[in-house]
Order: structure tokens, then C-alpha cells, then sequence
């Protein structure tokens, strides 16, 4: 449970800058594996995936009721009617 609304602003926009960097990362690296044949880089690219949803499913919380977004561009809370501060 977080002790601040400060700490899960931050948390929020961190998380939705992850979740943004690991999309990018995930297809960079599926398009790297399509061109060269290379498995491993399939592996990777699961991994940042699976990574890049658990961080997104722990942090992507709404600030004022702790509920999960699902969406990472709501301008308010579809629980609550928080504006949601990016």
C-alpha cells in the first residue's frame, strides 16, 4: 500500500513510460528475429513483453483509488472520475 498520492503519481507516469519503452522494444526485437532466424531473440522479446505487462498490471493504478486503468491514455479514472494526471 503507498503511503503518499506523490509516490503513486510517480509510480504512474513511470509505469506508463515502461509500458511505452517495452512496446517499442518488444517489436524491435520480433522484427530483429523475423529478418535474422535468431530464437533467442524471440525469448527475449517475451520476456520484455511479459515484464513490460507485470510492471504495467502492479503500477497502472489509478492515484485516487488504487484500481487498474487497463488503458494507459485515460484523461480520468473510468472507476472513480479522478482526473488522472500524466
Amino acid at each position: 500500500r503507498r503511503n503518499s498520492r506523490e509516490e503513486i503519481d510517480m509510480n504512474l507516469r513511470s509505469a506508463k513510460r515502461f509500458l511505452y519503452i517495452g512496446c517499442i522494444v518488444s517489436v524491435v526485437l520480433f522484427a530483429l528475429f523475423m529478418i535474422l532466424q535468431r530464437p533467442v531473440l524471440c525469448y527475449i522479446c517475451l520476456a520484455v513483453g511479459a515484464i513490460t505487462v507485470f510492471v504495467w498490471h502492479m503500477y497502472g493504478r489509478c492515484p485516487n483509488c488504487g484500481k487498474f486503468l487497463h488503458i494507459a491514455n485515460y484523461e480520468h479514472c473510468p472507476h472513480c472520475g479522478e482526473k488522472i494526471d500524466w
